[in-house]
């Protein structure tokens, strides 16, 4: 046994009014044949009076006293609290065999994060006037269960199974509505295993991690059971018939055949009265759930940027914190096809991770929203709006209420495949209330849209008066950064060469940003013989602390919307020279900026660099005045706010 802070699997255990046999329990787990570190969480919801008292020996053991009586309450609370990525669970009325831990443990390492392991079950030898225990898995070998067409229920043993937290965030919370404490007071493992078997997860038995599940009930205390089960599994029936009318189907047969050939063949009088009981309780419990809401958020925003992070993603991140800095309301970014994104938003915002692929977000996305009412629903960018629309298709909106929301920053065009991805997202667009647009060029693209769905919301940045400040000298070199996703409609590698054509002496490069063609880029540096004079930074959470010593912002992109980068660098009073592409034409004219040909050549823009190079002091900040103050008037985050806040009441909306 090793029990020590640095534990390797966390073990919970609920319990409530059952001290003697938690006692029993917890020393089966304090006498295991392991030498993995391990912890052991008790979430004790008895009354004061039956509160469990441990030796003050026993580090290993944590005991949180919860003022309310939920198991699926308390299990979430424990997976909070546990110290692990490894979580087992086990019933306080079980005892563990030797090697329960260590068994677990090994299961969840080498099976990895897209299984849940359960382990085998076996009835406890009878106590005083008890009948044997219901629980017992008869099953020898190591067996795999995950949908097919057909999604299986009744695969976990909620006394005895273990999971990665990491996989508990992707299937979500267990459901508080059912289990022991609430109103169905059972049915809370089948229907977490089948949320989790419906997100592509995989169920694994394990028939090595060994628990005994205690006979202890009388046969009196096990018909009142039998109707707790009963009436549970009706709820868990009808949560399956929302979700499912295959699934409904299929296991309704197959349990009302299971129970009427036991009601039929058993010639013991006790059990047919406890399967009659199931039955009838079952009906009630069809008819008596009634699923409410137990979240309500004024904004879910869906963010899927996939591999690379950009302006779009930051964009919207800044949204998000504003809002709830200034506002009371309820926000939460869901979040698909980027894991290190997701731990990136988290600290700041609440966050909620879907998964990693289109058909997993969806469902993942579809049973959360089967617990939460949101007002609106926000998606930005390409992937997020193919996924709330997928979400959409399967009907998982069944209820309504909510408002569809999607901006749009541009379409990237230059292979076959983004111009059919451009032409799906546009055509998407037809199923949304509104649809938000960076540039009001884009509606011209639209045009299956009606107009009235058509808002022009350029992006806007928090604009504070510490960074609008006026740049008194000019350096040598020039100092030209270059921001965003290192792919090919960016066209850094015309940068780089145009800037090879000017003296090294005179300016000095950074590239800020990762992408497919980070290496390539890198290489040009070297065949130019500049890379002394470039610097590649990679992906940068902040980007503010390079526009305090840039002085002019490149975009040479084929396509853009109202891109971020160019309201920041004009905030910081960072010139910028752009591609006439998108809303670009809007903000760098009037003297605010420099403008180029979209199909500019090298040389025209090594020529265009120069004549920035060239400029004095008086004519720098002229421009920079006037690009700070057409920042502050018209892309301020604080307007973008008001006009957001007016999209939860869409009678108010006259933009």
């Amino acid at each position: 046994m090793r029990t020590n802070k640095q534990a390797q699997i966390s073990v919970l255990i609920a319990t409530c009014n059952r001290p003697e046999m938690l006692k029993v329990c917890v020393e089966s787990l304090l006498i295991q044949k392991t030498a993995i570190p391990y912890e052991i969480i008790i979430l004790d919801q008895s009354d004061f009076e039956k509160l469990i008292a441990l030796p003050s020996n026993k580090a290993a053991v944590r005991v949180t006293a919860c003022d309310f009586k939920n198991k699926s309450r308390a299990l979430n609370l424990g997976v909070e609290l546990a110290s692990a990525d490894l979580l087992a669970v086990i019933d306080d009325d079980c005892i563990a065999d030797k090697y329960w831990i260590d068994s677990l443990y090994k299961a969840l390492r080498k099976e990895g994060r897209n299984f849940i392991v359960t382990g085998r079950v076996i009835a406890g030898d009878k106590e005083s006037d008890a009948i044997s225990s219901r629980l017992y898995d008869t099953l020898n070998e190591r067996t795999i269960f995950k949908k097919n067409k057909i999604t299986p229920i009744f695969k976990l043993s909620g006394c005895n199974f273990g999971f990665h937290k990491n996989t508990y965030k992707e299937i979500g919370r267990f459901n508080e509505n059912l289990g022991p404490g609430s109103a169905f007071k059972s049915s809370d493992d089948n229907e977490w295993s089948y949320r989790a078997l419906q997100l592509g997860f995989q169920i694994v038995y394990t028939p090595e991690a060994v628990i005994a599940h205690r006979s202890w009930r009388s046969a009196k205390e096990d018909i009142s059971l039998m109707k707790d089960y009963g009436y549970a599994a009706g709820a868990f029936f009808k949560l399956i018939f929302k979700t499912s009318k295959l699934d409904f189907l299929y296991h309704s047969t197959q349990l009302w055949w299971w129970l009427l050939k036991t009601i039929l063949f058993s010639f013991k009088g006790h059990e047919i009265k406890g399967y009659i009981y199931y039955g009838l309780f079952f009906f009630r419990g069809f008819l008596s759930y009634h699923h409410h809401p137990n979240r309500f958020y004024d904004y879910i925003f869906v963010l899927s940027p996939g591999k690379y992070i950009g302006g779009a993603e930051r964009y919207v991140q800044n949204i998000v914190k504003a809002m709830r800095k200034q506002n009371k309301l309820k926000i939460i970014v869901a979040i698909s096809h980027n894991w290190e994104f997701y731990l990136e938003c988290k600290n700041t915002v609440p966050s909620l991770y879907l998964g990693d692929t289109l058909n997993k977000s969806s469902a993942k996305f579809s049973h959360f929203l089967k617990d939460t009412r949101a007002t609106v629903v926000v998606s930005n960018g390409y992937h997020s709006s193919y996924l709330i629309f997928l979400t959409k298709l399967k009907s998982f909106f069944q209820r309504g209420g909510s408002k569809f929301i999607d901006i749009k920053h541009g379409w990237i065009t230059t292979n076959f495949s983004e111009r059919f991805e451009t032409f799906l997202d546009r055509l998407i667009s037809i199923f949304y209330d509104f649809v938000i647009l960076v540039n009001p060029s884009m509606e011209r693209s639209l045009w299956l849209v009606s107009k009235k769905k058509l808002i022009f919301i350029p992006s806007a940045i928090s604009v504070e008066k510490d960074i609008i400040r006026t740049r008194s000298n000019k350096s040598n070199p020039l100092k030209v950064l270059l921001i965003g996703r290192l792919a090919e409609e960016k066209r850094f590698r015309l940068v780089i060469e145009a800037l090879s054509y000017i003296p090294k002496d005179i300016w000095q490069l950074t590239v800020v940003g990762d992408g497919p063609m980070s290496d390539s880029l890198r290489n040009i540096t070297v065949q130019k013989n500049i890379q002394d004079r470039v610097n590649f930074t990679g992906y940068q959470e902040s980007v503010a602390q390079f526009y305090q010593d840039a002085e002019l912002l490149v975009i040479s992109s084929i396509n853009e919307g109202c891109p971020l980068v160019a309201l920041e660098a004009m905030a910081h009073g960072v010139l910028v020279l752009s591609t006439e592409v998108g809303y670009l034409s809007t903000l760098l004219d009037y003297n605010r900026g420099f403008l180029m040909d979209v199909n500019t050549t090298i040389l025209e823009l090594s020529k265009k660099i120069k004549e920035v190079a060239a400029l004095d002091c008086k004519q720098r900040n002229q421009m920079i005045n006037e690009a700070q103050l057409f920042v502050y008037e018209n892309h301020n985050i604080e307007r973008n706010i008001e006009i957001f806040e007016r999209l939860i009441h869409p009678k108010s909306i006259n933009i």
